[in-house]
């Protein structure tokens, strides 16, 4: 199971829209589901088993990637779960697999995140869609970045403490990891600037640290020295997100699913 960040570029307006229509905000998120209807006999057997297999791992993934979070982000994902009707407990003792499939797809989450494994570097970020709304994802990149701009395992007041998990909510928690947050076009320009600001990239260097990030559970765990560098590309890709949205005067939507 990944958690993955996106961030999504809006106009003024839409965000005021939002704000009166909150329920909407799960749109700008939404992507094509990747499991199709088949056109054979054979690729409708080849999915169900596919998806057999993947309610086959869930329970034991699961609670892989949940030893690897820290105690505060755990207990939060188990109330979400529970919540939607998924029993961490069960998932654990290898029961509920299917029902778990079940909300990822419904959360327009792909089955092959859970197919496919892979550890924090194994998947180059990329747009969140090929529309024409400017908009990126961090992959699970995401809390490696946080705690290289702020130091701090959780948000901060400051606006690199907040880029990645803060800013306001907005909306229920329909993505199963909290509501969706918003930046306005005012937070978008001041986030722009410092992210880049000039020493910035070197203190995030400074702040690396394999051992440490591992012993406090940054997501998504595994850390190795050779990951510097993808957490680093990632940072410039949401700096120069920020940038190009404050240019537009833009406000931007952020959540994981």
């Amino acid at each position: 199971m990944s958690m993955l960040a996106k961030y999504v570029e809006i106009t003024g307006d839409r965000l005021a829209e939002l704000l009166d229509e909150p329920d909407e905000v799960t749109e700008l998120f939404a992507e094509p589901v990747v499991m199709g209807t088949p056109r054979t006999a054979a690729g409708l057997a080849a999915r169900e088993q596919m998806q057999a297999e993947a309610a086959r791992r869930a329970p034991q993934l699961l609670a892989q990637a949940l030893a690897r979070f820290n105690p505060s982000m755990r207990g939060a994902l188990e109330t979400n779960l529970k919540s939607m009707g998924i029993n961490v407990e069960d998932l654990q003792a290898g029961k509920g697999g299917e029902a778990f499939l079940r909300l990822l797809m419904q959360r327009n989450s792909v089955a092959a995140s859970l197919l496919g494994g892979g550890g924090a570097a194994s998947g180059a970020a990329r747009p969140a869609n090929s529309g024409s709304t400017p908009q990126i994802s961090l992959d699970k990149a995401w809390h490696g970045i946080h705690y290289l701009l702020s130091g701090q395992l959780d948000p901060t007041p400051s606006a690199l403490g907040q880029v990645i998990m803060g800013g306001c909510e907005i909306g229920d928690d329909e993505m199963g990891y909290g509501p969706a947050r918003y930046f306005t076009p005012a937070e978008v320009a001041n986030t722009a600037l410092e992210l880049s600001a000039p020493t910035l990239e070197a203190q995030m260097q400074g702040r690396f640290d394999p051992a440490q990030m591992e012993s406090l559970g940054i997501y998504p765990g595994g850390w190795d020295p050779s990951e510097l560098g993808w957490l680093m590309d990632e940072y410039r890709k949401l700096r120069a997100f920020f940038g190009e949205a404050s240019n537009r005067g833009a406000a931007v939507v952020t959540c994981l699913v």
